[in-house]
């Protein structure tokens, strides 16, 4: 468990972010028939038991890569296209906040993502994410949630490597940009017009620049710029990654001497975020 500061005369506020869920919505494997595994049924008993406690406020996240996986979600994507996606009705049941997309959540294609978008109760986002036709962004860049009196802004953003992976018609009429020039844009927005307690990034990259990057001092739309971002971008108090399953919590000083909590969890909710606000 990990504190960030921000004054509260009455409650804590908590976050608690999944990620990388991959589909695990039932506690059962179906192919090895295996049952009582963690997904998104078990973390939601757990998430009703939070709300109940008076001492607490509780934002839900989600940080992405939750459309693909288990043939449950198979079968929404692609047999069953009609009904509500079963993802959107257990992400609104469980009153999640807000939404990063993903790689993999894109790999279905727009009747997926753009059906999913419309069906959840939140927010999608993604800040680097651009309509080709239009310039302006194809998900929500930012949300503000307010919590026991406070502020918190969370920003969302996307991998930029995608269009190295997915054919262009999967992910029509998108642009995406640098994790680190958005996330400079974008958090002197916010800072300047909403004027958040605290600010979050939910970021679905990795924190290791070195990975799939041409060079260690070539870093422009490198694939896992979280910790990057945390380090170079003023403003944040915590930094939720993922996209790469490797489960990270520890603390770094960026540029400007400030403490700044990165925290992701691993994948299929083996784990997840915890963050103590208080």
């Amino acid at each position: 468990m990990v504190s960030t500061a921000a004054h509260n005369q009455d409650k804590i506020i908590k976050i608690r972010a999944t990620s990388d869920v991959h589909g695990a919505l039932f506690p059962k494997d179906y192919v090895s028939g295996k049952e009582y595994i963690p997904s998104m049924a078990t973390f939601s008993s757990y998430v009703k038991q939070q709300r109940n406690m008076p001492d607490r406020d509780i934002i839900l996240l989600d940080n992405g890569d939750l459309l693909q996986g288990d043939p449950i979600v198979y079968y929404y994507n692609y047999i069953d296209t009609s009904t509500k996606h079963i993802a959107a009705i257990i992400c609104n049941y469980m009153q999640y906040d807000a939404f990063c997309m993903g790689n993999h959540d894109l790999e279905g294609g727009p009747n997926v993502y753009n059906r999913f978008n419309r069906q959840v109760d939140f927010p999608i986002l993604s800040a680097n994410i651009i309509n080709s036709k239009t310039q302006t962004n194809y998900f929500t860049p930012y949300t503000i949630i307010r919590r026991a009196n406070k502020k918190v802004a969370v920003i969302g953003l996307t991998t930029p490597k995608v269009p190295t992976w997915l054919p262009q018609s999967l992910i029509e009429d998108m642009e995406f940009k640098d994790m680190l020039e958005t996330a400079k844009f974008w958090v002197k927005h916010i800072q300047q017009n909403e004027k958040p307690d605290v600010l979050v990034g939910l970021f679905h990259a990795g924190t290791d620049t070195s990975y799939n990057s041409k060079q260690d001092d070539d870093l422009y739309m490198t694939e896992n710029a979280s910790e990057l971002v945390a380090k170079e971008v003023e403003g944040f108090d915590v930094v939720i990654a993922g996209h790469d399953h490797q489960g990270h919590n520890y603390t770094i000083t960026n540029d400007f001497g400030k403490e700044v909590l990165i925290i992701a969890p691993t994948s299929r909710l083996k784990d997840f975020a915890d963050i103590t606000i208080s």
